[in-house]
């Protein structure tokens, strides 16, 4: 990993404004190479289950499923990342802390009964 490409790597592109002011700065190759990497890693030792949720509000956004999920993991004592996970060099203090790789939603409340009855209602569905 080339920790001086994470300054570009941690800049919101989903912003058009950025997206033209830092193009010139992305090296979409390396980017790719990375992103395969993870996939392999997570293909290779990790199992997932999904919710389908029509309603958006309810999907995510600070009052969704999602926030409450991710604010879950965030205050998770037991839930630590490894030595060698690569948020431990991200410019951002949130990720550092937090163990994981996002900002968003770090200081919401986590998982409420009325989520996991709503949970079962959609996995049974």
């Amino acid at each position: 990993m080339n920790p001086d490409y994470l300054t570009i790597w941690n800049i919101d592109f989903t912003e058009k404004v950025k997206r033209k002011k830092f193009k010139h700065k992305r090296n979409i190759a390396f980017e790719k190479k990375i992103e395969q990497m993870i996939t392999k890693r997570l293909k290779d030792n990790f199992s997932f289950t999904y919710i389908e949720i029509d309603d958006q509000d309810q999907r995510m956004g600070k009052k969704g499923l999602e926030s409450r999920l991710i604010g879950t993991l965030s205050h998770c004592r037991l839930c630590d990342p490894s030595p060698k996970w690569l948020g431990r060099f991200s410019p951002k203090k949130a990720i550092k802390e937090s163990g994981l790789w996002l900002i968003q939603h770090l200081n919401n409340e986590g998982i409420r009964k009325t989520d996991k009855v709503l949970i079962q209602h959609l996995i049974n569905k």
